[in-house]
């Protein structure tokens, strides 16, 4: 599926997927999530593609939802296209990477948590602001952050939603290294193609072998989380807090 707001690069076994709407800070909408979701279930079964690449353009790599694209085109099933998305990218068998430079807030932040390796430069910002917006975490954040940095760290990270810096990123083990901005995008597809030689079958197994043990309780946590959302979406509070959030900023937003 084309969508302007993807760029989307193969060469030397890596795919990479660039989100490029510069304007509203590559905020994810509707059209994004489905040409995500499209280009990882054709790299899934590509037998070039090693590895994904995941990043963003113009110093940014996004900023979460398109608030408004979102609200006009509410969750009402598990067959939303953010869903969909996180569900491939949760499933997918082959490693992925992330290039984080700029805001990676929301689900920005929280499809990190499906990625392999992450690099990010020191002026990445990071947060989950899901309760200060009347909702709940998502993708998996309720089961995947406490299993990184414990209960006491996920619980604040995700209480307060507060932005956090990519060193405090690299302390709670979303991100891998700090890499400086003119080397990001060079370093992380140079560990891609490191990965693309690998032989493949030892690889895709390693990663198997890591994730299996908490795959079903994942799609548990996921689907639930979503019924959530959706349900919280109708609340007066959260419908208070998002007008509020429109009448600050004026305009379709992200978070």
């Amino acid at each position: 599926m084309a969508c302007e707001h993807l760029r989307i690069h193969e060469h030397d076994g890596v795919l990479q997927l660039i989100l490029d709407r510069p304007n509203a800070r590559n905020a994810l909408n509707l059209a994004m999530y489905r040409a995500l979701r499209e280009a990882l279930v054709r790299a899934q079964h590509s037998e070039t593609i090693a590895c994904v690449v995941l990043t963003g353009s113009h110093g940014m790599f996004t900023a979460g939802n398109d608030i408004r694209d979102f609200l006009d085109n509410p969750p009402e099933s598990f067959d939303h296209p953010a869903a969909r998305f996180i569900t491939a990218l949760s499933h997918f068998p082959k490693p992925v990477l992330a290039a984080v430079d700029g805001y990676a807030v929301g689900i920005g932040s929280s499809m990190l948590l499906h990625v392999d390796l992450v690099y990010a430069t020191s002026r990445a910002q990071f947060q989950l602001p899901f309760v200060d917006l009347g909702v709940v975490p998502e993708a998996g954040s309720t089961l995947l952050l406490p299993r990184l940095c414990g209960h006491p760290r996920a619980a604040e990270l995700l209480y307060f939603g507060e932005r956090f810096t990519a060193q405090t990123a690299v302390e709670v083990g979303l991100v891998n290294a700090i890499v400086a901005p003119d080397e990001l995008e060079s370093h992380v597809l140079e560990r891609a193609r490191t990965l693309a030689q690998k032989p493949r079958q030892a690889l895709l197994t390693t990663k198997q072998l890591l994730r299996e043990p908490i795959r079903r309780q994942l799609d548990t946590v996921v689907k639930n989380e979503f019924d959530h959302v959706r349900e919280l979406l109708k609340s007066d509070t959260c419908r208070r807090i998002l007008a509020n959030f429109f009448a600050r900023r004026g305009s379709s937003d992200a978070s």
